[in-house]
């Protein structure tokens, strides 16, 4: 009877062995070794594991993968890595190295909801690289100098966005824009932004959430839209550190709930340097502007063309210049002399100055060492070649046209090097030595501003010494003419009666006869 049952027994142990063989296989595609898997809620955890990639024998129904800080060689991110993950609904790769993702690389996981790809040295997100995800939550945070483009959210749809810590000296509000439907809570703290354009308004109204604070924010008239909405709606902002000013330096370190509208000022622009240099053929204006925003600059020239020179895109830049090149060889100077006015114009206000200007021109003269010839310059004033004025200007800038290509230098004739300093002393004219060019040409004398003072003086200390003289002469004369006139005109008197004389007591002694006694009655 035993050795009748022994092939059963035989046969129940090797049916164990294949059972036990499977569930160790099973397990071991489950969860790779160095890992701990929770096989009910479908949780692989592979954090700080030293691993070298993505492990190929996780399980592909998993639900939440955390590979967090773990060295991978290959640091660019592709969709065949991920691709088998289809259940997945959490996934962290936080501070993995990685540095690049490649465009529709999650676009199989159609069940993610938090994706963590933070701390990482992704240099960029490409144009569409997370389309086709409905996230609840991305995290980019703490990739610092991440470049980002008006469509790397493109086809993407997420709730939250966290982008903080990533050394953002810009941001376009292109690159929120394809989130603004669907974006509630987004992160923007602990970056360099200086400036926050006004088109973001839209954007941070519809969010429940919002962070800016430590942000090196540039606090001028820009900023009011921002402390508009910072003060109206507190509750976005709640639980988050309050935005504040690193510049201009009287609003250093005010945080905006200290501040009021009034402290966001800006700086009309005000010119600091204009120059003109002339020649027989052509010369160049130059005029530069400071103010806070750095202005807008507009050459205007005699015939109403204007052409424009947009501030500077760095949002530390608070002055501005501007080069306009006229050439004159094709045509005769009076064609462009005239009026040349240069506009500047920021958020403050603009302010013009306007040139005068009255072009060299073409003389005969001897000729010169190097074979040119002289030029000579007509002056619109008595004391310089150029007239400048300041006004205020209208709000709104003139019509501009494209500034014209900058003409190539070129290439200097080989002349001796004294002759060739002469040459560009004939030949250049600016409005440093405009004064000594009208003294030498025009043999006029000119007078410093003490001279002018002291004439000024002079003249109407003379003119008061010379009333003083002349006055008490002219009223003494004219009181003697007056008197002499009266004397001439005084009728000659009558001859008096006896009467009169009588009475007047002239010929008789007086009698008063009212002290007489009267006689009695």
């Amino acid at each position: 009877m035993w050795t009748d049952g022994q092939p059963m027994y035989r046969r129940w142990w090797a049916v164990v062995f294949v059972l036990l063989h499977c569930v160790l296989c099973a397990a071991s595609v489950y969860c790779p070794k160095p890992c701990f898997c929770n096989r009910p809620s479908r949780i692989v955890y592979c954090s700080r594991h030293g691993l070298r990639a993505i492990p190929a024998n996780i399980s592909a129904d998993s639900e939440e993968i955390n590979l967090n800080s773990n060295p991978f060689v290959d640091t660019a991110l592709r969709r065949v890595n991920v691709s088998r993950f289809v259940q997945i609904q959490r996934f962290y790769m936080n501070d993995c190295g990685i540095q690049s993702i490649e465009v529709d690389t999650f676009i199989d996981l159609v069940n993610l909801k938090w994706l963590d790809l933070s701390k990482n040295r992704i240099s960029e997100v490409a144009e569409f690289t997370f389309r086709g995800l409905n996230l609840m939550h991305l995290f980019l945070n703490g990739n610092r100098n991440i470049r980002l483009y008006a469509h790397s959210f493109q086809g993407l749809v997420t709730t939250g966005l966290y982008i903080h810590e990533c050394a953002l000296t810009r941001l376009s509000v292109k690159v929120l824009a394809p989130l603004n439907s669907t974006l509630r809570s987004l992160w923007l703290d602990s970056n360099e932004l200086e400036r926050l354009d006004k088109k973001f308004l839209p954007v941070f109204a519809s969010l429940t959430h919002l962070r800016l604070g430590s942000n090196p924010l540039h606090c001028n008239c820009e900023a009011v839209w921002l402390k508009e909405f910072y003060d109206k709606n507190g509750d976005k902002f709640k639980g988050a550190t309050v935005p504040g000013c690193l510049t201009p330096a009287p609003l250093k370190g005010s945080l905006f709930d200290e501040l009021s509208l009034f402290d966001l000022r800006c700086q009309r622009p005000v010119f600091n340097n204009i120059d003109a240099q002339l020649g027989s053929d052509g010369g160049r204006l130059r005029c530069s502007a400071a103010g806070d925003p750095a202005p807008t600059l507009y050459w205007v020239r005699p015939s109403g063309v204007a052409t424009k020179y947009d501030a500077p895109l760095d949002d530390t830049a608070r002055s501005n210049e501007a080069i306009l090149t006229v050439d004159t060889s094709r045509g005769r100077g009076g064609d462009v002399a005239g009026m040349y006015i240069c506009l500047a114009h920021n958020e403050a206000g603009n302010v013009t100055l306007t040139l005068n200007v009255s072009w060299p021109t073409r003389k005969s003269a001897e000729t010169t060492a190097v074979g040119r010839e002289q030029t000579t310059v007509t002056s619109t004033t008595t004391t310089t070649k150029t007239t400048t004025t300041h006004r205020q200007a209208p709000k709104s800038p003139p019509v501009i046209q494209n500034p014209p290509p900058r003409d190539k230098p070129r290439p200097a004739a080989s002349v001796p090097r004294d002759k060739a300093r002469d040459r560009e002393r004939e030949h250049n004219f600016t409005s440093l030595n405009m004064l000594e060019l009208g003294r030498r040409r025009q043999n006029e004398r000119l007078f410093n501003l003490t001279e002018l003072i002291g004439a000024v003086i002079g003249t109407h200390v003379c003119t008061l010494l010379l009333c003083l003289i002349l006055m008490p002469i002219y009223y003494k004369r004219r009181w003697r003419h007056s008197l002499h006139n009266s004397l001439e005109k005084k009728p000659p008197p009558s001859p008096r009666s006896d009467e009169s004389l009588y009475l007047n007591g002239l010929g008789a002694r007086h009698i008063d006869y009212a002290d007489g006694r009267r006689p009695k009655r």
